[in-house]
């Protein structure tokens, strides 16, 4: 058993080093890819690091719904819209504040809030149908189209800078650094995730806790470790992008790819929450209204001051720490 354990331990801390090192190259040939082609970092982030990011919840959501557990998909990409924006954008901007471009940032703050609203208006009678998927799939679409035509306009009459090294050989490393970057994110995430969960059931925590803890963070892991990247090397545009864009396609990519595999829809379950004396389907009572209220908290402000506040990042984090906290309520009252 010590032995088991040891291998977790070592497995665990070799995951976090891939994590680590992964995120360092990722962020690095990102912020590369933009200033060759001079498309905005939030484009950048908002569309290639987003949709590297989100393979991870891409994978979880859409093998639970194949093996016959759609409220795993559903709890687990809206969850991670929650994760993405309270825990990690609030830690960037609580770190790193800055201003913002409102003309790019208004089309993705568009795209994240109508996503959210439509999402739950579809989820209303209980279920996602595949016709209501394929409406968020035409809308994933435009995400895209928008995205390109921004970049093309942004482009427009400007030229590579001359500091940025293009010869084969930098051009080389810089997509080599890409792929095994988020490589090496993923497999670290998977690698922290499954030893983590190992090591705390042996120290006899609860399944409940593992999952609102260890598990809900270790999809969002790469969004983590590249935002936190992001951060230390001053990229602040890149980061936030980056999440705006994922908690899309958490929407957009995600749940329209699982309604579509669902045989009769995409089923909203009925959960008991703490302090509800009735079962309730929690995604519409709980999490679509909380992910929608902090998503309003990152926007609202931005939007009217042309910055990002402190103190928006700090009622993020706070905003993780009571939505957890009242999770975790019916576990403490049982």
């Amino acid at each position: 058993m010590e032995q088991y354990i040891l291998t977790a331990v070592i497995l665990m801390a070799v995951g976090f080093v891939l994590t680590i090192k992964g995120g360092d190259w990722f962020v690095d040939a990102a912020i590369w890819v933009a200033e060759v082609t001079n498309i905005p970092k939030i484009l950048v982030g908002a569309t290639i690091v987003a949709l590297c990011t989100t393979l991870p919840e891409l994978m979880v959501s859409t093998f639970a719904v194949a093996s016959g557990t759609p409220d795993m998909g559903v709890g687990n990409a809206v969850g991670s819209i929650i994760c993405n924006t309270s825990l990690i954008l609030g830690i960037s901007i609580t770190f790193l504040p800055s201003r913002v471009s409102r003309r790019t940032f208004w089309i993705k703050s568009a795209f994240l809030l109508g996503s959210i609203i439509l999402l739950a208006v579809f989820a209303l009678n209980g279920v996602v149908t595949w016709i209501e998927g394929s409406v968020l799939i035409v809308l994933l679409i435009l995400y895209f189209y928008v995205n390109v035509r921004t970049a093309m306009n942004a482009r427009q009459g400007k030229e590579i800078h001359e500091s940025v090294d293009t010869t084969k050989k930098t051009v080389t490393r810089n997509l080599l650094k890409f792929m095994f970057g988020i490589a090496f994110i993923i497999v670290g995430a998977r690698l922290l995730v499954d030893n983590g969960v190992i090591i705390a059931k042996a120290l006899g925590v609860s399944d409940q806790i593992i999952g609102l803890t260890v598990v809900a963070l270790g999809t969002s892991l790469p969004e983590l470790i590249t935002t936190i990247s992001a951060v230390i090397k001053r990229e602040f545009t890149l980061s936030i992008g980056n999440i705006l864009g994922a908690n899309i396609l958490n929407i957009l990519l995600i749940l329209s790819t699982c309604s579509m595999m669902a045989k009769d829809g995409l089923h909203i379950a009925m959960q008991n929450i703490p302090l509800i004396k009735n079962a309730v389907p929690q995604v519409l009572y709980l999490d679509l209204p909380v992910a929608f209220a902090v998503s309003l908290i990152v926007i609202v402000p931005a939007m009217i001051t042309g910055r990002f506040k402190r103190w928006q990042g700090i009622v993020l984090l706070s905003s993780y720490v009571v939505y957890i906290g009242y999770l975790s309520l019916e576990l403490i009252l049982a």
